[in-house]
């Protein structure tokens, strides 16, 4: 199941100047005790993030203490996307719990040297664009998230995982300017096909859907692959009262190889 994911920063004002350096130590400090005291009665946040990938054992020091101070009964984290220069700067070890972004094929590794650590992904996939109306795209999407999640479902000393990201957004970062377009649902919160996916992955209720919208005039006699979305525990895919072959469980694919004018459906069972 989704764990509730933690607030990690409160906007205050923008410093400029390195990371590490006494005016913007002093800014991370007044934000992070305004953010805990702002939301520690909130009991669904269960750590406090502290820095996302960047570091300065000077900072975390004092953003650790006054973390302990404002709430001692939650733990502290921040996220660190180059493990290699956390480990060397020691900056991995410092909050209760090292939090990582990406890189999931150094996780192993980072585990069997450091058994002690206590870790959590803070970000994964960060897939690439994708956009409703264009099939490709979502499927592509939906597939790495549903890479990085099975990878991380089988690692039970990693504490959890957190998608990014949740919805499209608004960016001025030059290669996806004005809109970043990595959400499981779009600007306008509609689901795109990861966020169908992920329903049938975590919900209790009944599921099911076939991806895409399937009316494709002039693709007939063409090889089109049937993704269904659904947590059930046997599916049949049926194109005009033929059953299709399929594999998969949370995903299941079929192969069609001739696409025919009629009607596609499905049956279920739950015993």
């Amino acid at each position: 199941m989704p764990a509730t994911v933690s607030a990690f920063w409160f906007t205050k004002k923008l410093l400029r100047g390195s990371i590490g350096g006494d005016a913007f130590i002093q800014n991370m400090d007044d934000m992070l005790s305004a953010m805990i005291r702002c939301d520690r009665n909130h009991p669904s946040i269960f750590l406090w993030g502290m820095m996302n990938e960047g570091r300065s054992v000077k900072m975390l020091e004092k953003l650790n203490k006054t973390a302990r101070i404002v709430d001692p009964t939650r733990p502290t984290c921040y996220a660190e996307n180059h493990v290699d220069v956390g480990i060397k700067e020691g900056t991995i070890f410092m909050p209760d719990v090292a939090g990582l972004n990406y890189i999931l094929e150094q996780y192993d590794k980072l585990h069997r040297d450091f058994p002690q650590l206590i870790l959590i992904n803070a970000e994964c996939a960060n897939g690439d664009k994708s956009f409703i109306g264009d099939l490709e795209s979502q499927l592509k999407s939906s597939d790495k998230i549903k890479a990085d999640l099975d990878y991380m479902d089988t690692r039970s000393w990693l504490a959890g995982s957190c998608i990014w990201c949740f919805h499209d957004y608004g960016s001025e970062y030059k290669p996806v300017w004005p809109i970043q377009t990595s959400g499981v649902v779009d600007v306008y919160r509609r689901y795109k096909e990861a966020a169908w996916m992920l329903k049938a992955r975590w919900s209790n209720d009944p599921f099911i859907r076939i991806a895409g919208h399937w009316s494709w005039p002039g693709e007939e006699g063409k090889e089109r692959e049937i993704r269904v979305w659904n947590n059930c525990e046997e599916v049949h895919l049926y194109l005009n009262g033929e059953e299709i072959p399929k594999s998969g469980e949370i995903v299941v694919t079929a192969q069609c190889e001739s696409l025919k004018k009629g009607e596609l459906f499905i049956t279920v069972e739950n015993r």
